[in-house]
C-alpha cells in the first residue's frame, strides 16, 4: 500500500505501506525535511513498483553505526585488556616478593654452615695437640668437612631442584655427626676438657647447630608459603610462563620422626635383714 504526504515545507514523499491492505488509510507522518506532521493521503500504486517507491536509508547512516559499533567493542577490548594486565603486573610483583624472601632465608643457612666449616679448623688444630687422640676421629671430620664444602649450590638463590638441596643436606648431616662424635671422644680427654680455647670452640659450635636448626626451619616455611603461593589459582597459570618454580625442602635426617627408646634397669626390692 503507497501513501503520499504533500508537506507544507514543499517536499513531497511516497511512502509503502508493509501490511497486505489495498490502502492505507489515512495518518500523520513526520516529514524528513523539516520535522512537521503532515496528513497521509493514500495512492492507489501498481504492486510491482511498490519495492521502487521506498526510499533507502543514507549510506552515511550505516557508517555511523557500525563506527559506534566498532568503537565500543573496542573499547571493551582495552579495558579487558587493562585489567588482565593489572592482575597479571599484581601477581607478578607479589611472586617477586616471595621469592625475595625464599632466597634470603637460603642465604642465612648458608652463612651458619659457613661459620660452621670456618671453626672446624681451629677446633681440629686444638684437638690434636691432646695426647693420643684418637686419629681416626679427626680425620673422619677433616674428609667430612672437604666433601662438605665439595658440594656448591648457588647461595643467592634457594634451589628447585629436590635432589641439588638433598645432596647438600646429606653432605652437611655427614659434617654434623662426625664432629658429634669428634666431641663425644673429647670427653675421655681430661686436658681437652681443661683447655680454654677447645671450651670457647665447642660453645661456638654448639650454638651454630642451634641456628642452623634455626636458619633450615626458617627457610622450610618461607619456601611452604613461595610453594602455596606458586601452586595455587590462578597463580599457577602464569608463575611458570615467568620462570617461578616450586622450591625444595630440607628434609628431617633418618629416624628422626621415632621417638627414642629408653629404658630403665629393673631394681628388685632389698631383702632386709631380721
Amino acid at each position: 500500500m503507497i501513501a503520499a504526504v504533500d508537506c507544507p515545507c514543499g517536499s513531497f514523499s511516497i511512502y509503502a505501506s508493509p501490511w497486505a491492505a489495498e490502502w492505507l488509510w489515512p495518518g500523520l507522518q513526520k516529514c524528513a525535511s523539516c520535522d512537521s506532521f503532515s496528513q497521509l493521503e493514500p495512492v492507489a500504486v501498481a504492486k510491482s513498483h511498490r519495492n521502487r517507491l521506498r526510499t533507502p536509508r543514507p549510506l552515511s547512516e550505516f557508517m555511523n553505526r557500525n563506527v559506534a559499533i566498532g568503537c565500543g567493542c573496542l573499547a571493551v577490548l582495552v579495558l579487558v585488556v587493562v585489567v588482565f594486565g593489572s592482575f597479571i603486573i599484581g601477581g607478578y610483583n607479589r611472586l617477586v616478593q616471595v621469592q625475595a624472601g625464599v632466597d634470603t632465608a637460603w642465604a642465612n643457612v648458608q652463612t651458619q654452615y659457613q661459620r660452621r666449616a670456618d671453626l672446624i679448623p681451629n677446633l681440629v688444630n686444638t684437638v690434636q695437640g691432646a695426647a693420643n687422640f684418637e686419629k681416626s676421629t679427626l680425620t673422619e671430620v677433616i674428609n667430612a668437612r672437604a666433601n662438605a664444602t665439595k658440594v656448591t649450590v648457588d647461595m643467592s638463590k634457594a634451589p628447585s631442584d629436590p635432589e641439588a638441596i638433598k645432596r647438600f643436606q646429606q653432605a652437611q648431616d655427614s659434617l654434623s655427626s662426625s664432629l658429634g662424635r669428634l666431641l663425644a671422644v673429647s670427653e675421655r680427654y681430661p686436658e681437652l676438657k681443661a683447655n680454654t680455647n677447645f671450651r670457647d670452640l665447642q660453645a661456638q659450635l654448639e650454638g651454630t647447630e642451634n641456628r642452623i636448626a634455626v636458619s633450615r626451619r626458617d627457610f622450610n616455611t618461607a619456601a611452604q608459603a613461595y610453594n602455596v603461593l606458586v601452586k595455587s589459582f590462578p597463580t599457577v597459570l602464569y608463575a611458570g610462563l615467568l620462570g617461578f618454580s616450586p622450591k625444595a625442602y630440607f628434609t628431617s635426617a633418618a629416624g628422626a620422626e621415632n621417638a627414642p627408646t629408653v629404658s630403665f634397669p629393673s631394681f628388685s626390692p632389698s631383702v632386709t635383714p631380721k
